[in-house]
């Protein structure tokens, strides 16, 4: 199951599941590791780019494009995880995850702003997905010992 499975047919993510095997087994995980890094650059710029000006619809398909691009890498990567790494990889997104929850709660007890996604909050989503990028490959590189 692919990060797309919601928006695809079962077919289509089971074709996309074999595709993306088949591209980091062609290329290798170091080559892999370096092209994450690029998608990441890529769509962090298409970001801003949007970012300055959300009506734009160019951008907006240029910055889900780089995205697709982020994911697709991203999922290679991560089906490519041995058990061990696959699990702290997991855990540590669930850690994160309950603690972006907790902060939600403070903010709710101290505001009655609404709650709405901003592009604010797509850069600290972006800057989130850095880090955990990050956290990826040196997870992956002491497990595999690159």
């Amino acid at each position: 199951m692919t990060i797309f499975y919601k928006f695809l047919t079962r077919e289509e993510d089971i074709d996309l599941t074999r595709k993306a095997s088949e591209i980091i087994e062609h290329y290798g995980r170091p080559h892999q590791y370096a092209k994450l890094c690029e998608e990441a650059s890529e769509f962090i710029a298409a970001f801003t780019r949007y970012s300055m000006n959300p009506e734009h619809t160019g951008l907006k398909l240029d910055m889900l494009e780089e995205l697709a691009d982020m994911a697709l890498v991203l999922q290679q990567i991560v089906d490519e995880m041995p058990a061990g790494a696959g699990r702290m990889f997991a855990m540590a997104a669930v850690r994160k995850a309950d603690r972006q929850m907790r902060r939600i709660e403070m903010e709710d007890a101290m505001s009655d702003r609404d709650e709405r996604w901003s592009m604010q909050a797509l850069a600290v989503v972006c800057l989130l997905i850095l880090i955990v990028l990050d956290f990826l490959i040196a997870a992956a590189m002491i497990a595999w010992e690159w």
